[in-house]
């Protein structure tokens, strides 16, 4: 006879682990392209796992807002479950990274999300923190090692008094962290989702869509001509060979966007509010390919 689980926080957090591994699994069901399935895989095996063997001291809150990436209301469950219930997890072995990172990728804008759900009766939306994990994978498979910023920018805004128009502050100061820790770090990218519709944000080439791609030059700071001329050789190696795809140079002279950082520093605003995943994910796999091209021809290649 199986020995039930009687605490009801315990109930909880099982229930909250089956619910999240049915909507990963659909997820990957859904979801197309081999890079998307291995990273939400990794991160779902990762979350999981750790979360089972560690289930007394779990955040709970943390794991539907990393899962879900959205708060469900979960006080009314109080069903028994048994831990051999629950469904068994395959662990797919991920190999270590073990070169330095180069670039360094982060969300100012950690929320921003795209608003075609990947799961329509759970409304699972991604974000550009999920954009950040495809372009990490792709940035690996052109052996291009990276990082992503996986510090809540919204925590650091809560627990020093400010407001979302001070994100570029929260941002600055784990790109920081990042710099000092990561000596080899070069490249500083800043993901964000535009608010236009998708009239203007969709690209297509040979019957494959893209999300397109705009990018933000911050010249507000005295080494702003390096981060320019980079910018400006990064757009036009992008659009030599997907013409159309980018949506030019924005520049704002009122601004800097943690740019004075780094002289290779970039923010990309990728796609819309209604571009899907799949849009994402193609135009993530060609600004891989573009970083890695500029990177060669930096090296004399």
């Amino acid at each position: 006879m199986r020995k039930k689980i009687k605490t009801k926080n315990s109930k909880k957090i099982y229930i909250i682990l089956f619910i999240g591994t049915i909507i990963f699994y659909s997820y990957l069901k859904i979801v197309k392209t081999s890079n998307i399935k291995t990273i939400i895989i990794n991160e779902t095996n990762k979350m999981f796992n750790t979360s089972l063997s560690k289930y007394k001291s779990f955040d709970k809150t943390k794991m539907v807002y990393e899962s879900l990436n959205k708060i469900i209301d979960y006080s009314d469950l109080d069903i028994e479950i048994s831990l051999e219930e629950l469904p068994e997890i395959p662990i797919i072995n991920q190999k270590e990274e073990k070169k330095d990172p180069i670039v360094y990728i982060y969300n100012s804008h950690q929320t921003e999300s795209y608003n075609e759900p990947v799961i329509t009766d759970y409304t699972i939306t991604p974000t550009v923190l999920t954009a950040s994990y495809i372009l990490k994978e792709h940035l690996g498979n052109n052996n291009i090692p990276s990082m992503v910023e996986t510090n809540s920018m919204k925590k650091y805004l809560t627990e020093n008094g400010l407001q979302y128009k001070d994100s570029y502050e929260a941002s600055r100061y784990y790109a920081k962290n990042a710099l000092n820790e990561n000596k080899k770090v070069e490249y500083l990218i800043d993901l964000h989702r535009d608010s236009v519709k998708k009239e203007k944000t969709l690209y297509e080439k040979k019957g494959k869509k893209y999300a397109r791609i705009m990018f933000v030059v911050g010249t507000n700071h005295k080494n702003y001509e390096k981060n320019l001329k980079f910018v400006k050789e990064i757009n036009e190696l992008l659009n030599k060979k997907y013409k159309g795809i980018s949506r030019g140079i924005y520049i704002r002279e009122d601004a800097r966007f943690n740019q004075d950082l780094k002289d290779k520093a970039i923010l990309i605003e990728l796609g819309g509010v209604d571009n899907t995943l799949e849009e994402i994910n193609n135009s993530l796999e060609v600004f891989a390919s573009i970083i890695n091209n500029y990177m060669e021809n930096q090296n004399g290649n």
